[in-house]
């Protein structure tokens, strides 16, 4: 599904270079349950976002899903992100104002999905991760454990190639990041593909693969 080919970023802040990721190549395949690990500075996070299309790289190829991501302006890349990647992100990223229900579907809008199909299918996912009866709570009365839980149907609604997760845990307690974790492997043994990025050892264990990387450069596959 996704293979990265000589990828190398590099950033010029103030006139100085600095070497984020150095040749990187790395394959990951269909089904996969992946950790990126790495300490504060290692690239984990340049690498995170170059595999979310959020950043380009400067220079190397990534193929995702067998399409050269380097030939798409930035509208391609934005439907690529819609139709490949669902985020879970630390901080969760939902807006308090809303409902679970509508946190989850509010990715569909950005697509031509027929809503009202979309709408059974997010409560289907949030029943699924536990949540069946806070469909209609506003996130600002949810717990972060119950948050999170509502960021993974949301990074589902859209049927995803894979899903991308930036230290999923690392504002929740011990007990909550185990009952996320398990959910996420239940979604990868349905074969998702799920790639984790962490510098947590008891998150990384979950995976099937750990990939470390230090200085920008992966150091174990």
């Amino acid at each position: 599904m996704i293979t990265l080919k000589g990828i190398t970023k590099i950033y010029n802040t103030g006139g100085n270079k600095f070497t984020a990721l150095d040749n990187v190549n790395l394959e990951i395949l269909t089904g996969e349950f992946v950790s990126i690990m790495g300490p504060s500075g290692s690239g984990k996070s340049t690498l995170m976002s170059i595999l979310g299309l959020l950043e380009p790289p400067t220079s190397g190829e990534y193929i995702l899903d067998k399409t050269d991501t380097s030939k798409l302006n930035d509208n391609k890349l934005a439907v690529e992100r819609s139709k490949h990647i669902g985020f879970i992100f630390q901080s969760f990223n939902l807006i308090k104002r809303l409902s679970a229900l509508d946190n989850v579907i509010l990715p569909v809008y950005y697509t031509d999905c027929v809503i009202s199909e979309k709408k059974r299918q997010a409560i289907e996912y949030l029943n699924r991760v536990g949540l069946g009866d806070k469909i209609n709570s506003k996130i600002v009365n949810l717990s972060g454990g119950q948050q999170q839980r509502v960021a993974i149907a949301r990074a589902l609604i859209n049927n995803p190639s894979f899903i991308l997760a930036d230290e999923p845990t690392g504002n929740l307690d011990s007990k909550s990041s185990i009952e996320i974790m398990k959910i996420l492997m239940e979604f990868n043994s349905d074969g998702k593909t799920l790639i984790v990025v962490t510098h947590d050892p008891n998150i990384s264990k979950y995976a099937k693969r750990v990939i470390h990387i230090f200085d920008g450069k992966i150091q174990e596959k």
